[in-house]
C-alpha cells in the first residue's frame, strides 16, 4: 500500500530530525560552555603559581558573575528553542501515526479484534501498533505527554542551575540587576513560547479523524503548560523582589 509506505517514511524522517536536533542541542550547549570556560580561565593560564587566591577569584568569577548568568540564560534559550523544533517533529510524526491508526489499523484489525473478543470472552487480542500507543502505550500517559522528560532533561537542568545562580548574584550584586533582569525576561518569554508551541497540537487535529486525541483537554491543548509556566514566573518574580528588599542597594566600586 503506497499511502502506508508514505506515512511510514514520514514518521522515520521526523524521528531522524528529532535525533539530529537532540544531538545538536548538546553540541551547541557544550561549545557555548567551553567558550565561556576558556574566557574565564585564559587570564589565569600564565600565572606563575596556582595559589588559593587565584582559585578563589576563578570561583567568584564563575559563581558570582552576571556574565555567567547571561551565558546560562542564552544556553537556556537555545535549548528551549531546539526543544520546540523537536516537539514540532514529534507532532508531525504523531499526525502520520494517527492516519495509520484510523485509516489502516482500524479497518483491517478492528473487525478481527471484535471477533477475537467474542471468541475469547473479553480477553486481550491483537492491536495495531499505533492503536496500542494511544490506548495502552506511552501516548496514553498524561504526565509523559506533558513533560517529555527524556527530551527536555537538559533544558530543565540548565534552567535550575541558571535560576539558582541568578538568585545568588541578584542579591550580592545589585548593580548588575538590569542585565540580570534582561536575561530573566529573555528566558521566560522563550519558556512561555515553548510551553505553547511544544504542548499544543495543530488545531486541525481537534476535529479531524474522529477526534482521536482529546485536544480540548488541558493536558493536550497547552493550557496546563501555559498555566504552569505563568505560575513559575510569578513565583520567581516574587523571589527576586524579596531578594531586592532583603539586600541593601549599593553602588559599584
Amino acid at each position: 500500500m503506497q499511502e502506508l509506505e508514505k506515512a511510514e517514511k514520514e514518521i522515520r524522517l521526523h524521528q531522524h530530525q528529532e535525533d539530529d536536533w537532540f544531538h545538536n542541542k548538546f553540541l551547541l550547549i557544550g561549545v557555548l560552555v567551553l567558550g565561556f570556560a576558556m574566557n574565564i580561565l585564559t587570564p589565569y593560564s600564565n600565572a606563575s603559581n596556582s595559589s588559593n587566591t587565584s582559585i578563589d577569584r576563578i570561583r567568584r568569577k564563575i559563581f558570582s558573575s552576571g556574565t555567567t548568568c547571561l551565558m546560562l540564560a542564552i544556553a537556556c534559550v537555545i535549548s528551549l528553542l531546539m526543544d520546540a523544533h523537536i516537539r514540532a517533529h514529534v507532532s508531525k510524526a504523531t499526525q502520520a501515526g494517527l492516519w495509520i491508526k484510523h485509516y489502516v489499523e482500524k479497518p483491517i484489525i478492528s473487525q478481527d479484534e471484535e471477533l477475537c473478543i467474542d471468541r475469547n470472552k473479553g480477553k486481550d487480542c491483537l492491536k495495531g501498533w499505533e492503536t496500542f500507543l494511544y490506548k495502552d502505550g506511552m501516548h496514553s500517559d498524561p504526565s509523559y505527554r506533558v513533560t517529555w522528560h527524556n527530551s527536555h532533561a537538559l533544558s530543565w537542568l540548565i534552567y535550575i542551575i541558571y535560576m539558582a545562580l541568578l538568585f545568588n548574584v541578584w542579591k550580592s550584586k545589585p548593580y548588575d540587576r538590569s542585565v540580570l533582569f534582561f536575561g530573566f525576561v529573555l528566558v521566560h518569554v522563550t519558556l512561555v513560547g515553548f510551553a505553547w508551541m511544544g504542548h499544543s497540537f495543530p488545531s486541525t487535529l481537534d476535529n479531524s479523524i474522529n477526534n482521536l486525541i482529546p485536544i480540548s483537554t488541558p493536558v493536550s491543548s497547552g493550557t496546563l503548560a501555559i498555566s504552569a509556566a505563568s505560575l513559575l514566573i510569578i513565583l520567581n518574580l516574587f523571589c527576586l523582589y524579596w531578594s531586592s528588599e532583603a539586600s541593601p542597594r549599593t553602588d559599584k566600586t
